[in-house]
């Protein structure tokens, strides 16, 4: 059998108002008689309070908490919106990144291939190209 915890004034009040969602207090005579106790203390003295208490002070209090619902700064929808917009960005830039790399698809052929030799030869030569005369001369 588990023990059971009785219910403390805290657990008691929220029990009374309906916050706590723990109905293992109903199993307990001592804690379900507390809070019958407490519901009908309320019930017979909510009305006499309130009754007791003069306007200005329920004026004060509307003030007091519109004063504070006032000041309350609210974020622009703006923001929200950039914030959307930056999550959009970093998952775009993941996915981009997982991507494979494209493949190169340039094919150079044969006749451009020795063009492009024959300019870096000339380009590349050691002797000056006065003397290449001279060099076919001495190749043969």
């Amino acid at each position: 059998m588990d023990a059971h915890l009785h219910l403390d004034n805290e657990a008691l009040l929220r029990v009374s108002y309906g916050i706590e969602q723990d109905s293992q207090w109903r199993d307990c005579a001592i804690c379900r008689a507390a809070v019958e106790a407490m519901l009908a203390r309320r019930s017979e003295s909510g009305s006499r309070m309130e009754n007791a208490l003069p306007e200005w002070f329920w004026q004060r209090q509307r003030q007091s908490v519109l004063s504070v619902v006032r000041t309350t700064p609210v974020r622009p929808l703006g923001f929200r919106w950039s914030a959307i917009g930056a999550l959009a960005a970093v998952v775009l830039a993941g996915w981009m990144a997982m991507q494979p790399a494209p493949k190169s698809g340039v094919q150079i052929a044969k006749d451009d291939e020795r063009l492009l030799n024959d300019v870096s030869m000339a380009v590349n030569r050691v002797e000056p190209q006065a003397m290449a005369p001279m060099d076919m001369l001495w190749t043969q």
